[in-house]
């Protein structure tokens, strides 16, 4: 796993930190598809999260949509490179999308839970992290 300094892709920014969580910040206004989708899990490989999964931490505090294409691309990709999923945000949308997950992915995906507070968020992924290391 490479520890890595921040990579722009136009719609998102993403590093992988010294405790080995990915961070993917979504820009204001982000669409989400397909294509953006699977830009970012090249990366996430290139980065060595298939070989050794990682918690991701998504900051979903700006408005974005993701298409239903990239949403499936990513329930089916995500088992691969995360051990778990967390978003920050304190958007109704965000929560209707995150319930959406899990009731309709909840095999196929990652834990995946919403919060508002990042310092939460990441205490959560370090929980299920440590969980696995024993």
């Amino acid at each position: 796993m490479i520890k890595a300094t921040p990579i722009a892709t136009g719609k998102s920014t993403i590093w992988l930190d010294h405790e080995g969580i990915l961070h993917l910040v979504l820009e204001e206004g982000a669409e989400i598809d397909l294509e953006e989708c699977e830009r970012c899990f090249k990366i996430y490989r290139e980065l060595g999260c298939e070989e050794n999964k990682v918690p991701q931490l998504i900051d979903g505090r700006s408005a974005f949509n993701i298409t239903s294409a990239a949403r499936d691309y990513a329930a089916e990709q995500g088992k691969k490179v995360f051990i778990a999923s967390a978003i920050i945000s304190d958007s109704l949308p965000t929560r209707m999308l995150v319930n959406f997950f899990n009731a309709f992915y909840p095999k196929k995906g990652v834990p995946f839970k919403m919060f508002s507070g990042e310092n939460e968020a990441i205490a959560w992924l370090r929980t299920i992290r440590d969980k696995g290391l024993k």
